[in-house]
């Protein structure tokens, strides 16, 4: 094994146990449902990302013309399922599809809006034709304006992602009836790698452990001696990101809720706080270092000497820790 292909699989060991680490973490407050409980657009992300780990995968992004986005908004059964029964209809298909549908109400010019992103299997082979085959059915009336193609196609490489791009509008409000659609194999295909998941999830081994796991894979790599505080200080930094983002969610609802109930002081208040954010930015200009550093009491200048610049040094190189670190009496 060549040294770049030993550094590569490196990165994917320390990309897989952190992976692992912030699942075990999110997964110990989270309790997910059975399969037939789950909301059905997080059912959809799992039929597009199963049909996309599949062998010979392939991702479409269609714009539809006209006389096809027409004819598709009148169907009985929803724009999603003429859509879907359109494209297995293709006899360059296979059974395996999974498909959503989307409308840019507010695109301007000749064409459209409707359009579907797709998961679904070919043979490489069949790819120009099925190409050929989507535009004379959707889009033969489709105006390709500004690089947007008619017919999008390519092999699917990262299938979670693409599947989370596809569904990423399902919850939002839309006048679209039907949105998703998933063949009977691409729905079977999203329950098993749904219940893969479970099992990965409930087998996982403690955060600790891959903590300790990460920690051994990373450390050798690491050309400076461990800093316990310094670990310490970063922990509680994150900390207190986590806890500023939870009083900012709350904030937002809070303001929501007045925007609703009464508009003129939400106005009010919302001006207030614009005054006084400029009022403090003018006065006041700190580097984002000396910010952190004052949110954390252990690392606050006023509490502790100046840094040493032997520990700087021994650190420098490493993102933000030459700006962090501490005296080496204080680390005691």
């Amino acid at each position: 094994m060549t040294e770049e292909e030993k550094e590569r699989l490196l990165e994917l060991r320390i990309e897989i146990f952190n992976n692992s680490r912030s699942a075990a973490e999110i997964f110990q407050s989270l309790k997910l449902p059975r399969w037939s409980r789950l909301p059905e657009d997080l059912r959809q992300v799992f039929n597009m990302a199963a049909v996309g780990r599949m062998e010979n995968s392939f991702a479409v992004s269609c714009n539809l013309g006209p006389i096809s986005a027409s004819r598709a908004k009148k169907a009985s059964r929803g724009a999603a399922d003429y859509i879907g029964r359109k494209i297995r209809g293709l006899p360059e298909v296979s059974s395996e599809i999974a498909a959503v549908l989307e409308d840019a109400a507010d695109r301007q010019g000749c064409n459209p809006g409707l359009h579907f992103h797709a998961a679904l299997k070919i043979h490489p082979d069949q790819a120009p034709a099925l190409r050929a085959s989507l535009k004379l059915i959707f889009a033969p009336d489709y105006v390709e304006v500004a690089g947007n193609q008619a017919v999008f196609l390519k092999p699917i490489d990262h299938p979670g992602r693409w599947a989370s791009y596809c569904c990423k509008t399902l919850r939002r409000d839309n006048q679209i009836s039907g949105k998703r659609f998933a063949t009977n194999s691409a729905s079977r295909a999203g329950e098993e790698l749904y219940d893969e998941v479970m099992y990965w999830l409930r087998h996982l081994p403690s955060v600790e452990a891959l903590k300790a796991s990460l920690d051994d894979l990373i450390r050798p790599n690491v050309s400076a001696p461990s800093c316990p505080q310094l670990l310490r200080i970063i922990d509680q930094h994150r900390e207190h990101r986590k806890e500023m983002q939870r009083k900012r969610g709350q904030q937002t609802r809070i303001y929501k809720r007045l925007a609703r109930q009464s508009p003129d002081q939400f106005r009010l208040e919302l001006f207030e706080k614009l005054r006084a954010a400029s009022t403090a930015l003018s006065t006041f200009s700190r580097t984002p270092a000396e910010r952190v550093i004052s949110t954390i009491p252990e690392i606050r200048t006023g509490d502790t000497p100046e840094p040493s610049e032997t520990l700087i040094e021994r650190y420098r190189g490493l993102p933000g820790v030459g700006e962090w670190a501490s005296t080496e009496e204080s680390s005691m």
